[in-house]
């Protein structure tokens, strides 16, 4: 389970350790960072209709999205980053490393936080695109494959994990994510976390994701938010999240 709590302005880690050989490694420089620039999306703005309408993903990816990697930059470039990448490669390298890399830099506190925040939208949006798909009606893990057997063993069977997620969901208060994770013993689980924290930050790798900021949702649902968490199930891309395991 999560912290409810944590340190704001002084924007450390909560990583200790991260030695799993799953692309999660500590480095002491930061020769790997690049301004971030946001990737065009893997479909057209209107092609989740009718789980997410057409206006919505187009502000949610061209303003919200945009935004984050804006305002990164902005701190990226006082550390003299060159060169640019649309992957989320690049936050991810700084989310997992960012004691080392951030103590190399003389950074001031509101700085320090607004580069962590906005290196963490900027990565969770740049997953969350993928982690979508155009609507199916039956929507689930390949039947008797890795993802399925991992969540048998963790939930039960998929309803269970189903429920775990949604109700998940509904309780995050305020803005955050829930997560379908890959733990660094292998096992999969259910988190939430707050604003735009990632689980690369506690060493686990993010499968599946749902963003529960309003402006995911709210020009369809208004404040209706277990029906956009419903209608998720019918677009979640399971064949991603497949292929993020064990990475």
């Amino acid at each position: 389970m999560r912290r409810a709590t944590r340190c704001v302005l002084a924007v450390t880690s909560r990583r200790r350790n991260l030695t799993f050989s799953r692309g999660l490694t500590t480095a002491s420089s930061n020769a790997n960072l690049r301004l971030f620039k946001i990737p065009e999306l893997p479909y057209a703005y209107n092609a989740l209709e009718p789980a997410v309408d057409q206006e919505t993903m187009k502000l949610h990816h061209t303003k919200h999205h945009q935004a984050y990697a804006t305002k990164a930059n902005e701190v990226l470039k006082e550390l003299n980053v060159q060169g640019e990448s649309n992957s989320e490669k690049d936050s991810e390298y700084l989310l997992v490393n960012w004691d080392s890399v951030i103590s190399q830099h003389k950074l001031s506190k509101p700085n320090l936080k607004k580069l962590k925040n906005n290196a963490g939208g900027f990565d969770n949006h740049c997953r969350f695109w993928k982690m979508l798909r155009p609507p199916r009606q039956q929507n689930a893990p390949q039947q008797g494959g890795e993802l399925s057997n991992l969540i048998n063993e963790k939930f039960g069977s998929f309803q269970e994990f189903q429920k775990k997620f949604s109700d998940s969901s509904v309780g995050v208060f305020g803005s955050g994510w829930t997560w379908l994770v890959q733990n660094a013993d292998g096992k999969v689980d259910v988190v939430t976390t707050p604003n735009q924290d990632s689980p690369l930050e506690d060493g686990a790798r993010p499968l599946l994701g749902l963003d529960l900021w309003e402006h995911a949702y709210y020009l369809k649902y208004q404040n209706k938010r277990p029906e956009y968490i419903e209608s998720f199930w019918t677009i979640a891309n399971w064949d991603y999240a497949q292929q993020q395991l064990n990475k």
